[in-house]
């Protein structure tokens, strides 16, 4: 085994272990949604028709995901393992492309390490409907990075495959646009091909406004100004935006303790936060000190992959996926310098504490995750038996308990939550799609038990039971 092989063997080995905890994670929430009665049939149909359950236009996701349902049926590892092997193959690119940025054997270990240990792992390669913000961000990196072989060397071969990667990270989702600034900051910095990375923008342009068009054509939901979540506005959510994205990746501290703390202003979780965060990205800007034009351009570049979901009036820690590898080089290489000053092993033991805490976030958001598929499991275990004996065109209403709930992400769900957003694919393990399926709070339950072929349930004691409009009835 070459040393190149023996490398690219260890960066797979790593992510799966790392990934251990989540690779057996259910599905729940608007992971059902992707279920499909009869997944071998057609599957290039949402190139150019909508989704059936949902809104979005991911027409590569769907490819994906209903030949891994017609070909492993309810099972979920295969796509975790899938999606664990492809992240490894990243780390083993940025583990390359920081060799070829002269970052050094150590640098290399620190770029890889970052983007191993990363908080915001488990989100993108966990879930069971992220196939298109993983391949976005791979696809989109990729570009990126043949679009610089390209230029440097005259290669119109690396060139063309950086257009190809291109599309493939526009059809896997609409996050890959952020790549096009990237592409035009590369073209302006190869100034010696500048003509011809002006000529590679323009073609990429020339793609984008294609998948616009059949995007618009296709889907059902274009997103424009406006204020509702997937919206885009230019104010103060950018701010916002960047502060979330950016904090998840330099905080030590989980963001599911995190960011509740910040709502409740619990001052020690923040100053630990914020503090951790300031001390990742204090690090990185003193080891670039002697190198600035490498790290600003990345930095630039890393900005730009993020650029589109800056702008959303919502976003989610997921939507860091597309800018990691470049996070990961610019703290690495930022990093690496701080390990050989005369500090070197303060900086040393502060790094190793970072890491842990990233780690230790991670591992607790598999394991929430695993959590919520088996209590998703045990909840469709009951309700699904009850809509198959509902007569037809039946009703059945799940009424959420009246005991306070707290929410986070796809990490702190209860109850019904873990069934919101996937109705439809509740609807498929069934097989009655003449039921409607409501899951409402209990002021919005009032009077529907009285409706015919409506059954209303609520969940208390781990069993699906009658719901009473008394409040003691319903567990309170």
């Amino acid at each position: 085994m070459s040393p190149r092989q023996r490398q690219l063997a260890t960066c797979l080995g790593a992510a799966l272990v790392i990934l251990t905890p989540g690779l057996g994670v259910l599905r729940y929430g608007d992971d059902l949604g992707f279920l499909l009665p009869d997944p071998a049939h057609r599957p290039w149909f949402h190139f150019t028709s909508p989704h059936p359950h949902h809104l979005w236009y991911r027409p590569l996701e769907a490819l994906v995901l209903l030949t891994l349902q017609a070909t492993c049926g309810a099972a979920t590892w295969p796509l975790h393992l899938l999606l664990a092997l492809l992240h490894g193959g990243l780390v083993w690119a940025v583990w390359e492309l920081a060799g070829e940025l002269g970052l050094g054997r150590r640098g290399q270990w620190l770029a890889a390490g970052w983007l191993l240990v990363s908080q915001a792992l488990p989100i993108a390669l966990c879930s069971n409907d992220t196939v298109s913000q993983v391949a976005s961000g791979l696809a989109g990196c990729g570009a990126l990075l043949l679009a610089h072989h390209g230029l440097r060397d005259g290669r119109r071969g690396r060139l063309a495959a950086s257009l190809a990667c291109y599309a493939l990270a526009l059809w896997s989702k609409e996050s890959g646009t952020g790549a096009l600034a990237g592409l035009l900051l590369l073209a302006i910095l190869h100034h010696r091909q500048r003509r011809r990375g002006l000529l590679l923008w323009v073609a990429a342009a020339a793609v984008t406004t294609t998948y616009l068009a059949v995007r618009a054509r296709v889907s059902q939901l274009v997103p424009g100004l406006g204020s509702t979540g997937y919206d885009l506005a230019c104010g103060p959510n950018v701010l916002r935006n960047a502060v979330q994205l950016w904090g998840v990746v330099l905080s030590p501290v989980s963001t599911v303790k995190l960011l509740p703390a910040v709502a409740a202003r619990e001052w020690p979780w923040l100053l630990l936060g914020g503090g951790g965060a300031l001390l990742t990205a204090g690090g990185a800007v003193v080891g670039w000190r002697r190198q600035p034009r490498l790290g600003g351009l990345l930095l630039l570049l890393a900005t730009t992959q993020m650029l589109p979901m800056l702008l959303l009036n919502h976003v989610s820690e997921l939507h860091v996926y597309n800018a990691l590898p470049l996070i990961a080089l610019l703290l690495g290489g930022g990093w690496v310098a701080c390990l050989a000053g005369r500090r070197g092993r303060l900086a040393g033991g502060l790094l190793a504490l970072l890491w842990l805490g990233q780690l230790g976030a991670s591992w607790q958001k598999q394991r929430l995750m695993t959590a919520n598929g088996r209590a998703a499991a045990a909840l469709l275990a009951e309700v699904v038996p009850v809509m198959r004996a509902l007569p037809p065109d039946g009703r059945l209403v799940l009424v959420q308990p009246l005991a306070a709930r707290s929410r986070y992400s796809v990490y702190v769900l209860h109850d019904f939550d873990l069934l919101v957003h996937g109705q439809t694919g509740v609807k498929v393990l069934a097989a009655r799609p003449d039921v409607t399926l409501h899951i409402v709070e209990p002021a919005a339950a009032l009077g529907l038990a009285d409706r015919p072929a409506c059954r209303v349930l609520t969940w208390r004691a781990g069993r699906l039971q009658p719901w009473s409009q008394e409040p003691r009835a319903t567990g309170e």
